[in-house]
């Protein structure tokens, strides 16, 4: 895949980390031919606990019911 953290994109592979700073904007495109998995950690939590989006576009929609933090 593709990490894009504050403009600046770097190609990963599997088991690598991606670390995003509190408030960057950042996205991660899959490059590959199969499903990516993404495993997110961060703090303090931001969904309700079992939130899954499962494409970007439900991810965007999702965001645009939350108020900005900053």
């Amino acid at each position: 895949g593709v990490s894009v953290v504050d403009g600046a994109e770097r190609s990963f592979q599997p088991g690598h980390v991606v670390a995003v700073p509190q408030g960057t904007r950042h996205n991660v495109v899959n490059t590959g031919p199969v499903p990516l998995r993404l495993v997110t950690v961060y703090g303090p939590p931001n969904h309700p606990p079992g939130t899954v989006h499962h494409t970007k576009s439900a991810a965007d929609r999702d965001e645009s019911d939350v108020p900005p933090e900053m």
